[in-house]
């Protein structure tokens, strides 16, 4: 899928990277990221994994989803090769998405 069938899907906003970019696995645990995932930081209750995206970054995601997160402009030059978007809430992001790929499966 591409990025910007995840921006459509989850209302997302990109604030900066590249639509055209190919991902094809999630993960939601920086512990667990491999070179070319997208990480989802999904809001638990002890932790919000939205603070954890620079740490996915570093561990080869080449694109992340967050909420509510300020970057700044070493970040932003830091990451600047990677995607990032921004939604309001992770969590529902997940869902939209999920549900468009179930409705994708349906109809094949």
């Amino acid at each position: 899928m591409k990025v910007k069938e995840i921006l459509k899907v989850t209302k997302g906003k990109m604030l900066f990277g590249n639509e055209e970019l190919e991902v094809e696995n999630f993960s939601k645990d920086t512990r667990t990221i491999q070179k070319g995932d997208i990480y989802i930081g999904i809001k638990g209750e002890k932790f919000d994994g939205s603070n954890f995206w620079n740490q996915a970054l570093d561990a080869g995601a080449t694109a992340v989803i967050i909420s509510n997160i300020q970057i700044s402009k070493e970040e932003k030059e830091k990451y600047k090769d990677k995607t990032i978007i921004q939604v309001e809430d992770t969590f529902e992001a997940c869902l939209l998405y999920t549900s468009d790929a179930a409705d994708e499966a349906r109809s094949v």
